[in-house]
């Protein structure tokens, strides 16, 4: 069996609690053939020298080559990624983020084999989400989604459903793993942003082709917290504005009237955040916020769905990260 080069790029930025145990997860990977990058963007404490040792005593044969890329100063997290991507040289490249760790030693090689499967150039995987502890605390998608996810099963439905904030969360850059051939093509991540990076990305390519979805596969252990949970991030804050507003422009060339409606009412929403702001955006479209409030009551169901589920295997004493 050949066995291509998986390049494996971790980013880092000044936090570093959790560094050490998520470049031990790449180093105990089974798959034989591993090329890993850690960028840092500008950290003033990026420990490079300890994070440069601790690889050298922890690696395998399996680690062809290690990178360490050091920002001299803040590019942003789009810029850092692509810098990281553009030097990777593995035919394969699979985000693993630093306060987050690979599910088992077998995952790169599931990951790899299921390329080789289905025959295509970009896949998508789940998550096990967990509290700072690694405690198991539910999935994404969760379990009871996935049945409604595999019915997505062309690129305008895969497309409705992200920019509609329906599969947003759930197709996440976190979980995104890439031939490096299609990055290129695509023209790696638009760097109009700073710090959203999948979005855009996932938009874009969505316009285009579809994104093979392999939700049966919990690739991470996905730890809550980072730059994607900071609701006060006033850059992240306005990455996201501009790509809800650059979504909508796109809009008014398709002829899906509906998907127009929603994306207006998505873009009233955020823009206002005052209660009664809110409230007329609700007034002047009163299916969609029907239709929204029902759908998150239905994704808070399938969320204690996980938990029940996640509490059961653990009472029987089964490993309840494995389903």
């Amino acid at each position: 069996m050949d066995y291509p080069l998986v390049s494996i790029v971790t980013l880092t930025y000044k936090k570093f609690d959790y560094i050490y145990s998520t470049i031990k997860s790449v180093l105990n990977q089974d798959y034989p053939n591993i090329e890993y990058i850690v960028a840092d963007d500008g950290s003033n404490n990026f420990p490079k020298e300890d994070i440069e040792s601790f690889i050298k005593k922890n690696s395998k044969a399996n680690l062809k080559r290690f990178i360490i890329i050091d920002n001299k100063e803040n590019i942003g997290t789009v810029k850092n990624i692509n810098r990281a991507y553009k030097i990777a040289t593995g035919e394969y490249i699979m985000p693993l983020s630093a306060d987050d760790e690979f599910l088992h030693k077998n995952i790169v090689s599931k990951i790899i084999s299921e390329f080789d499967r289905r025959k295509c150039d970009v896949l998508i995987t789940s998550r096990l989400v967990c509290d700072k502890d690694l405690t198991p605390l539910f999935y994404l998608p969760h379990l009871k989604e996935r049945a409604k996810i595999d019915k997505l099963d062309t690129c305008e439905k895969q497309y409705i459903a992200m920019v509609t904030y329906e599969l947003y969360e759930v197709m996440s850059g976190s979980v995104l793993y890439m031939k490096k051939k299609k990055i290129e093509q695509f023209g790696y991540f638009d760097e109009n942003y700073r710090l959203l990076e999948d979005a855009p990305f996932i938009e874009k390519y969505l316009r285009n082709e579809k994104i093979n979805i392999a939700y049966d596969i919990v690739s991470i252990k996905y730890r809550v917290g980072g730059v994607s949970y900071d609701k006060v991030n006033t850059i992240l804050i306005e990455d996201f504005n501009k790509y809800n507003r650059s979504v909508l422009e796109r809009s008014y060339d398709l002829k899906n009237a509906k998907l127009k409606r929603r994306l207006e009412y998505t873009n009233s929403f955020i823009n206002n955040s005052s209660i009664w702001g809110r409230i007329i955006c609700y007034l002047r479209k009163p299916d969609i916020f029907v239709k929204r409030f029902f759908y998150r009551i239905e994704r808070e169901l399938c969320k204690k769905y996980d938990i029940k589920y996640i509490e059961n295997k653990s009472n029987k004493g089964i490993n309840n990260t494995i389903i």
